[in-house]
């Protein structure tokens, strides 16, 4: 079985960019929130990526365990 190529979604990367970008302005105008804390909303949403991307490895290496038992068990 031949492996899918991951094609990124560009058109829907840039409008999450753009989103982010006009939320940022707003904020920054309206709120007139400095850079610092600006610099912290954005870890705070790298720490929410990288849970995300925890929890996709760990279903992901689940499932690699579940097939390697089922392959082991057709040698039972």
């Amino acid at each position: 079985m031949a492996e899918e190529e991951f094609k990124p979604n560009w058109t829907e990367i840039k409008d999450l960019a753009d989103k982010i970008d006009v939320a940022l302005d707003e904020k920054i105008k309206d709120n007139k929130l400095s850079f610092m804390e600006i610099d912290m909303s954005l870890v705070l949403v790298q720490e929410k990526l990288a849970q995300e991307k925890h929890k996709v490895y760990k279903k992901w290496t689940e499932s690699e365990e579940k097939t390697d038992e089922k392959i082991n068990d057709i040698y039972k």
